[in-house]
């Protein structure tokens, strides 16, 4: 079983690499949004403030001294009027290597990411999941996420521009 951990600054190219794949994943599926760029310096900072930040954390699993996935989580307050005022924890990235999926590593990050919202006084936790990713979709259901939200686009053609 995979050790999880908060993930430190010399995890940052471990994974920015795995972050590569899940891009890569979402690119196949949507080109038309999703970047063929490489990772940029941006993204490793990006990655740093996450990791040293009091109101984010980041959690590796670790097989066997190899990095295998991770999850970002942050603490955010709602302020929108119409919505209850509460602090709650969003999950902005959660990935596991393609070799190590279905073996209970995403399960085990989330937890870790949950207890840590839960220490930081978040009422709930909250996350997205683009309509493609049907594998995720499932692993959420089954560790209790329900759908809260529909979120639509619409595409138009180049001359509807």
């Amino acid at each position: 079983m995979p050790l999880v951990r908060v993930a430190t600054v010399q995890d940052i190219e471990h994974i920015a690499s795995m972050d590569n794949e899940m891009t890569a994943m979402h690119q196949q599926a949507w080109p038309h949004l999703f970047s063929t760029q490489p990772p940029s310096k941006q993204d490793h900072s990006h990655l740093e403030s996450e990791i040293d930040s009091a109101e984010s954390k980041v959690f590796v699993a670790e097989l066997d001294g190899k990095l295998v996935g991770f999850v970002s989580i942050k603490i955010v307050g709602e302020q929108r009027s119409h919505l209850q005022p509460m602090k709650y924890a969003y999950v902005p990235s959660l990935l596991v290597a393609e070799p190590n999926r279905k073996s209970g590593i995403g399960t085990k990050l989330m937890s870790a990411a949950e207890q840590w919202s839960k220490s930081q006084g978040a009422q709930e936790i909250r996350l997205t999941v683009w309509a493609f990713n049907e594998r995720a979709m499932r692993m959420y259901n089954e560790i209790g996420y329900e759908v809260m939200t529909h979120s639509l686009g619409k595409r138009f053609t180049p001359n509807e521009a």
